[in-house]
C-alpha cells in the first residue's frame, strides 16, 4: 500500500481523532505534490530533508490544526 492510498484510507474512516499527516517523498513534481494534498496529506516534503525544514512543517501542520481548533496534535510522517 502506497502513503497515498493509506492516507485515503485513514480520511475515510470515520470516528477517528483528529490526525495530521505529512508526505517525505522522494517524488518532487507538481503533480507528486498535488495528488499526495488531494489524497489528504496536511503538507509534503521532499527528501532528503533538512530538519530545520521538517520542523518547519510541523509546526505549519500544529498551527493549522490549532486554528481549526481540532484538539490535540497527532503527527504521523509517512514515507513513499
Amino acid at each position: 500500500m502506497s502513503g497515498i492510498q493509506l492516507v485515503s484510507l485513514i480520511r475515510r474512516l470515520s470516528g477517528l481523532p483528529p490526525i495530521r499527516l505529512i508526505a517525505l517523498s522522494g517524488y518532487g513534481r507538481d503533480t507528486d505534490v498535488e495528488e499526495a494534498k488531494a489524497a489528504g496529506f496536511d503538507d509534503y516534503l521532499m527528501k532528503p530533508v533538512e530538519i530545520s525544514s521538517l520542523i518547519a512543517a510541523i509546526e505549519r501542520v500544529e498551527r493549522t490544526a490549532m486554528a481549526a481548533d481540532s484538539g490535540p496534535l497527532q503527527l504521523e510522517v509517512v514515507t513513499r
